[in-house]
């Protein structure tokens, strides 16, 4: 068992790295999808930049003014175009207007990445998934396994790229969701169609891809060279090195700029210094081979490009509004609060891409040459990079040196995997595809278990309630459904339906089976799925199988091939703990979603993994959303409580489903509303095809706002706006009917008498309608059966509104495929939105294939795993001791005020405003929504969801010795008193990661950040913590540390770094590095600066070459 457990692995680590969404061959990324949000309205002109820039995969546009000789001379040189990386291009005409936006972005991105990365990496193809609100075309494609949104284990959004609205009305800044720590990849990037639209904010925030040109001119007489440069794409290049290769910011907000001694201050961003030559290191850089291909007489110059300083302004912005100097405050030696940075638009000196990314670099460069040489050839590398050890700046207080230990971005590159697998090219890299798709009805199957082995611990009964559940309630509107059963061989019960009510949904649930017997053959029972798909669809490409065993079946691979062939996606869910070992790799080399449920009647997993099924389309107003999930065995005459807080962005087709074990009839149910209205069991409603779930269904929205909504309207919502007059009663005889009376003006009467079913010449109606209860719902569950059964409730409910995004969950592991001892990291992002929650009580409940249990707080803190504090993701170290399946479920409780919601953190740089010809030309100030906006207080809810599943290898046989160590202390922070004393805070980890409590520390301190690292650590200067005694995990904690004999001199840094170790000499890995500025006491009174910043040089070279040879010139 423990072999085949092994097998897997091995299986699933390779799919880890190659079957990944975004694939990597020869330096081009593949398959990058870019998905539309459905709730936006169709844009033509958002399309158009999102197609023209695809196309137009190189924006070099080459003009030679040449002589016509010359312009033959230059041909004769096969190797001129790979020396230059130039393509000719010829202007074109887009064949579809319609995605010019995101196809400029891409192309220019890809263009601007492949120089920034040595020409190593560039976009090849990408995938636009277009929603399917919007108007169909025949070059659209069918989606096969792109989508949206896709929630589930490894993938908490399936979509590289999104455009989206942001939830409020100011957030437009670009952003890219990072989980991880340095160096792991993030979510995906937001973009917002304003951004993409509105050519505003390209000064603000950089190009989304404009057209570069480089001409170049060689005139006969005088040999005058001029370059005209414009990159652009940047902004995508930099969210890009977020989402893939987990670079950080190299500017902070927070801390905007830094202290270099008496009196001066410098912003937060790159390393200040000058480009210096080192011929050696440009020529690694070049392809040495192809220059010498040229000839031996050829003659290399080297001159440099990149100036000294990074040129800009500091400055204040008066209550005024007027312009001055900032001053340096004498008790900070930092400029005041609010000074502001203004770069000169017009730059000599690269910027780094991590910083502004908004700058072009280099605008003109003029080289003027004797007109008697023979010939000019130049060799262009892009001068714009990530910043690398020779440039990195160490100094500035950035999240890159924070979560990076001081690392550069480029270092951080070449340690993953895509630069080990990856090298330069030799030549411009194709121009990237794209492919349009469309998101179509979502086709599903649920393809069955009925083998003899679902007999056993109600398996086939769970089933049944399980499958009920997801087709009454999880199951979107619109969606075709069919449904297989299978045992040694596979029968279709039914072929699809289209779900266009409660009764095609009735009809669907009647042929669950409930019966089980014979063998198992999986193979069987998708080949049958696949044949129902064929009945409608000429393909089976995007359709999904829901495959359920709870069995082995040593020939499940036999269908491998035949699997991977049809395009289709297997969403499998593994029942006990024998189903076989093989379901992963069916989920992962089709992109399906992975679930597991033990037998144990303490939980509700059969449930959770349907509920957790969801389409992925991103419209969040057709999506269930799972409130409570709960199961308990209950010995007789027991109860079960709880409670269930429902909100006010909920309450929209709102069920409450009970379920038991073993008697015919049902346990004794009540349930009160926040009024103290009470439901009892005799008002839910028992199938007799399913008598052991009872179901209750309440009307009404959460949210009316005063509009009338007859039942016979269906989806269309009378607004306010359309009532010339309306008045309405409560009915007390029932808390939640209201009486409504109301009037239509003309014109929406004209629209809406068909649809009301009234007479022609009538506008004013009576009808009644329902307001769902927001507030806690409690109920009680009372065992009154003679014997010990397992009894659950689940509570679903829909989005109160289509236009007020509700309060979610997702759940994300670090990975899906774990070898012992590395531990599990668990995520949980609560949000409203694109907006984080924070401030909600967030638990993990672990179960394993044998049925135990563990749960975990996740904390959103800053410490431990959690690289922010209050970005609304919560998360937790898990560490294992059995091998097999684990599953995950989340619960999310909102109390009280304390859960708000709150700002990204993490936003490409706004720049406010640029110097040009001497002139300071402010961009708009920062748009900010209002406080209230932002941090309004989102009051009680409660939100469950399924974590998926992740399998474990590794761990030994009995009691293994204690290898966890504790974990990294990840906000270590440095202050120094007005004592000369350093004070060093930071919050406790763990004895096994983030659990208990560690025996000691060691702190170190060093002149040098780089010496604090992990592999020399031990070189640096230790400090007496004996008298530090560690306190339990999440406690914080702090040190004073007086040095003796320790100079005070002017700009002086001195950096801390700690670790912690465990009773068994388990030593976790070293804590961010923190340092402090030594400054000396006699500074001057408050100065004002208006010195230009110098930037991290990334050094570029234009490499001019002679090739002596005799030409006859025109003169």
């Amino acid at each position: 068992m423990a072999l085949q457990w092994q097998l897997v692995m091995v299986v699933l680590l390779l799919h880890e790295v190659k079957g990944t969404q975004v694939k990597l061959n020869n330096g081009g990324f593949e398959d990058i999808v870019l998905a539309i949000n459905p709730g936006l309205s169709e844009n033509p002109k958002m399309v158009d930049n999102i197609k023209v820039r695809l196309l137009n995969a190189f924006p070099i546009k080459v003009e030679y003014l040449l002589d016509p000789e010359v312009f033959h001379i230059l041909d004769s040189f096969p190797s001129l175009e790979k020396c230059m990386y130039i393509n000719e291009i010829s202007e074109r005409s887009d064949p579809n207007q319609n995605m010019k936006f995101i196809y400029d972005m891409v192309e220019e991105a890809s263009s601007y990445l492949f120089n920034a990365t040595k020409q190593i990496f560039y976009f090849k193809t990408v995938k636009v998934v277009i929603p399917i609100t919007w108007t169909p075309k025949p070059e659209y494609r069918r989606v096969t396994k792109e989508s949206y949104e896709k929630v589930s284990e490894m993938h908490c959004c399936c979509a590289d790229v999104i455009v989206a609205d942001p939830f409020v009305k100011y957030g437009d800044e670009p952003y890219t969701l990072q989980y991880g720590g340095c160096g792991e990849k993030g979510r995906y990037i937001h973009f917002t169609p304003k951004f993409m639209t509105n050519d505003n904010l390209i000064s603000v925030y950089g190009s989304r891809g404009n057209t570069s040109y480089l001409n170049i001119c060689l005139r006969v007489v005088e040999f005058a060279v001029l370059l005209l440069l414009f990159f652009t794409g940047r902004v995508f290049v930099h969210e890009w090195a977020h989402l893939r290769w987990g670079l950080f910011d190299e500017y902070n907000n927070d801390a905007p700029f830094y202290s270099v001694g008496n009196n001066k201050a410098e912003a937060t961003r790159y390393k200040p210094n000058s480009v210096y030559l080192n011929e050696t290191k440009v020529f690694e850089f070049y392809d040495l081979a192809l220059l010498e291909s040229l000839g031996p007489k050829v003659y290399l110059s080297i001159l440099s490009i990149c100036s000294s300083d990074f040129t800009g302004k500091y400055i204040f912005r008066t209550n005024e509004g007027q312009i001055r100097a900032c001053n340096i405050e004498h008790h900070t030696q930092l400029f005041e609060v609010g000074c502001e940075f203004i770069p000169e638009k017009t730059q000599t000196t690269p910027a780094s891409i991590m910083y502004m990314q908004s700058l072009s670099s280099v605008s003109r460069i003029n080289i003027t040459c004797s007109y008697n040489l023979d010939l000019l050839f130049l060799y262009f590398i892009q001068v714009t990079q990530f910043c690398d050890e020779s440039n990195h700046n160490i100094k500035a207080p950035n999240m890159q040196n924070k979560m990076c230990n001081y690392r550069s971005t480029w270092d951080v590159i070449m340690d993953s995997t895509d630069f080990a697998s990856s090298s330069p090219r030799s030549a411009p890299p194709p121009r990237p595809t794209i492919s349009l798709l469309q998101t179509q009805d979502r086709v599903l199957c649920l393809v069955l278990d009925i083998s003899g082995s679902m007999n056993g611990f109600d398996r086939i009964y769970r089933l049944r309630q399980a499958g009920e559940q997801f087709l009454l309630q999880i199951l979107e509107t619109g969606s075709w459904a069919g449904i297989v059963v299978f045992n040694s061989q596979a029968l279709t019960k039914t072929y699809l339906k289209q779900i266009t009510g409660d009764s095609v949904r009735q009809t669907l649930s009647a042929y669950l089976p409930t019966a089980a017997g014979g063998g198992t053959n999986i193979c069987s029972g998708i080949r049958e799925g696949f044949q129902v798909f064929l009945k409608k669809y000429p393909s089976t490409e995007g359709c999904e199988i829901v495959l359920l065993t709870d069995g082995e079946d040593a020939g499940v691979s036999s269908c491998f091939a035949e699997v991977q062939r049809s395009g289709s996606i297997i969403h499998t869910i593994a029942l006990g703990p024998s189903a076989a070992k093989e379901l992963e790799m069916l989920a992962d080399m089709t992109g399906g979603l992975k679930f597991s449920a033990t037998d144990s009647l303490d939980s509700n997993g059969l449930i959770d993994a349907f509920s957790g099924i969801s389409s992925g389309s991103g419209d969040i107003s057709q999506q269930s959303i799972q409130l409570e999930s709960k199961g308990r065995q209950l010995d007789r005459n027991k109860w079960m409580y709880g409670f269930v807080s429902i909100d006010k962005t909920v309450g929209n087709d709102t069920s409450f489903v009970v379920t038991w074990s073993d008697s015919t009839y049902p346990p004794r149910i009540d349930l009160s509303d926040p009024k103290r209205k009470t439901y009892t069991q005799t008002d839910f409603v028992i199938d007799n095809t399913n008598i052991r779930t009872a179901r209750l269904k309440i009307p009404g929205t959460a949210e009316i706002s005063g509009s009338c909504r007859p039942k016979h309207l269906g989806t269309h919502r009378l607004r306010t706006t359309d009532i010339d007059g309306w008045l309405n009663y409560k009915d007390y005889s029932y808390s939640n009917k209201w009486l409504c009376h109301c009037c239509l003006n003309s014109t929406t009467a004209s629209t809406f008498r068909e649809k009301l079913f009234i007479s022609r010449s009538s506008i004013c109606i009576n009808f009644y309608f329902y307001i769902f209860q927001t507030g806690d719902w409690t109920y009680r569950i009372l065992n009154t059966h003679t014997e010990v059964q397992g009894v659950s409730i689940t509570v679903t409910s829909r989005a109160a509104s289509a236009t007020v995004p509700p309060v979610v969950v997702k759940s994300y592991l670090n990975r899906e495929s774990n070898m012992y001892p590395n531990p599990v990291v668990i995520y949980a992002e609560v949000s409203q939105g694109f907006m984080p929650v924070i401030g909600a009580n967030v638990t993990a409940i672990i179960e394993s294939a044998s049925g135990k249990s563990v749960q975990l707080q996740l904390l959103d803190d800053g410490a431990g795993p959690d690289i922010l504090k209050h970005d609304g993701i919560y998360s937790r170290y898990f560490t294992f001791n059995d091998n097999g399946r684990y599953s995950i479920k989340i619960y999310a409780q909102g109390k009280d005020e304390t859960v708000r919601r709150a700002r990204r953190q993490s936003q490409a740089l706004y720049v406010t405003g640029y110097v040009e010809n001497g002139e300071i030309k402010l961009n708009p100030p920062r748009p900010h929504p209002r406080e209230d906006e932002i941090q309004a207080n989102v009051g009680n809810f409660s939100r469950t969801a399924s974590g998926g599943s992740f399998v474990t290898t590794g761990v030994p046989p009995g009691n293994p010795p204690d290898v966890f160590p504790p974990c990294k202390i990840t906000d270590l922070e440095v202050e120094l008193s007005k004592d000369k004393e350093f004070l060093l805070s930071w919050t406790a980890p763990g004895n096994d990661y983030d659990m208990g409590k560690a025996e000691r520390y060691e702190i170190r301190m060093s002149e040098n950040p780089l010496e604090l690292r992990d592999a020399t650590f031990h070189n640096a200067t230790s400090l007496n913590t004996s008298g530090l005694i560690p306190e339990f995990a999440g406690v914080k904690q702090s040190f004073l540390y007086n040095p003796e004999n320790l100079q005070r001199e002017n700009a002086t840094s001195i950096y801390f770094a700690i670790r912690a170790i465990d009773e068994n000499d388990n030593v976790g890995e070293t804590s961010n590095i923190a340092g402090v500025v030594l400054l000396p006491d006699n500074t001057s009174p408050n100065s004002s600066s208006d010195k230009h910043m110098p930037p991290c040089i990334v050094k570029a070279t234009l490499l001019l070459f002679l090739i002596m040879k005799t030409v006859t010139l025109a003169p």
